[in-house]
């Protein structure tokens, strides 16, 4: 197999809604919200399964089994079906009455999201996801249950190099 060279380490709403229209079928459409949703490893992603999703009100509950076992333990995820590319996932959802979301492997998953835009890679999701919480005014502690990091210094590592941090002191200082 050819090495895959990838050139961005985030994922931007427009490149998913990008890659969303590019995709040629519901799972594919639903992988690529998925992972922009959740910032989910694509070990992980591809370990849920449609019993791991719970809706209460207007929140989508994704329980992510974590394959890290930093934790000990699987966490959950809201999702506000206010979300962007939610449709795409409920859309997928629907169909699976079983079993994994997502029955592929995660080479089939890398080479999806190749197809789809060479320039992104599975991580880059992820990456985009802490930006996201960051710059939405997330705290340390926030972002590493969300990403289900064992330590609070690895998030505190993100918050340091988002460029969110600078961007919001040139707002605030005269």
């Amino acid at each position: 197999m050819p090495k895959l060279r990838f050139k961005r380490d985030r994922v931007t709403l427009e490149e998913a809604n990008e890659m969303i229209e590019k995709a040629d079928s519901r799972m594919k459409r639903a992988l690529v919200a998925f992972l922009y949703l959740t910032g989910c490893r694509i070990s992980e992603a591809l370990d849920v399964e449609r019993k791991d999703l719970r809706e209460e009100g207007n929140i989508l509950y994704i329980r992510i089994p974590v394959l890290k076992r930093e934790l000990g333990y699987d966490h959950v995820l809201p999702i506000g079906k206010e979300s962007p590319f939610i449709k795409y996932l409920y859309a997928h959802a629907k169909h699976v009455k079983e079993g994994r979301l997502f029955p592929i492997n995660r080479f089939k998953a890398w080479r999806i999201l190749h197809n789809l835009n060479p320039d992104v890679w599975p991580h880059s999701f992820r990456h985009n996801r802490t930006n996201v919480i960051i710059g939405e005014g997330g705290t340390p502690l926030q972002l590493q249950i969300w990403m289900g990091w064992k330590l609070l210094g690895t998030a505190d590592e993100y918050v340091k190099k988002s460029p969110h941090l600078i961007i919001d002191l040139a707002h605030k200082v005269k």
